[in-house]
């Protein structure tokens, strides 16, 4: 059993952010990770998964040390946070499998903070979820002749 550990990176302050107005409706964030969440449901049944969004709570030790890699997503308001959690995953030898629009658009800067990106090993050990989210992720296109 393989433990999975969804990071979101925390967003910094900013005017869209809803920093400083989320405390007025009672949230602790504006931005749950949705992205996260839909992967957690690919995932097989076998594994354990754990969720940390630093917008709300503190990415720590314990939880790295829980780990056998590390999900992430990010966009790329999140950036510093994220080469954070590369850091601190390296540090731990964790491995990270990075997703979201940051990752996509900057894999080269990426892949060089991840010392290289995935082992073979850290594959090897995902193959089953790799399997599973091609099944469902390949494109079902709609007709565009009986859809709206």
């Amino acid at each position: 059993m393989s433990n999975a550990l969804l990071v979101y990176p925390k967003f910094p302050p900013s005017y869209w952010g809803y920093n400083f107005a989320l405390e007025f409706v009672g949230k602790r964030s504006a931005t749950p990770p949705l992205g996260l969440l839909a992967v957690a449901g690919m995932f097989p049944e076998d594994y354990q998964l754990k969720v940390v969004d630093m917008n709300v709570t503190s990415f720590t030790k314990a939880d790295l040390d829980w780990a056998d890699f590390v999900f992430t997503s990010t966009m790329v308001v999140q950036k510093d946070s994220l080469f954070e959690v590369i850091t601190q995953c390296n540090q731990a030898e964790v491995p990270v499998i990075a997703g979201g629009p940051h990752p996509t658009s900057y894999h080269e800067d990426i892949v060089s903070a991840m010392r290289g990106g995935l082992t073979i090993f850290s594959l090897m050990k995902l193959r089953r979820f790799f399997l599973i989210f091609w099944k469902i992720s390949r494109p079902v296109l709609p007709n565009l002749c009986t859809e709206p």
